[in-house]
């Protein structure tokens, strides 16, 4: 994590990240999956990035991929959603991680968990 600048950085990402749910019409209905108030998922979702970020390869976060997928498992979640969501992680991460490199190994590897999250194959 620290090769993005550490926890403000995650935090200045998942806000940027939240702006845009708010602001991009394409990202209308994911935003609509959530609470009217984002503090709990803001917090959530920032613990879960910084443990993301700091774990080694192979090892799972606190929060983990099965927890995230079983939190995600009442949200109807298809390729439409996951590509929106990528749109405003896309965004955001432009946005705050300057370091190219990074910012595109960061892109990647969040499309992979978005995808692992579908669980709506006919949306």
């Amino acid at each position: 994590m620290t090769k993005i600048g550490g926890a403000q950085t995650v935090d200045r990402i998942i806000e940027e990240f939240f702006k845009r749910m708010d602001a991009l019409p394409q990202a209308r209905s994911v935003r609509d999956l959530h609470r009217e108030d984002l503090a709990q998922t803001k917090g959530v979702m920032k613990r879960y990035f910084s443990e993301w970020l700091n774990r080694p390869a192979g090892i799972s976060t606190a929060l983990g991929q099965a927890g995230l997928a079983s939190r995600h498992a009442t949200m109807p979640i298809g390729a439409h959603e996951r590509d929106a969501w990528m749109q405003c992680m896309r965004e955001a991460l432009q946005a705050v991680v300057t370091d190219e490199k990074i910012r595109l190994e960061l892109e990647e590897r969040l499309y992979q968990l978005a995808d692992h999250l579908r669980n709506d194959e006919e949306k």
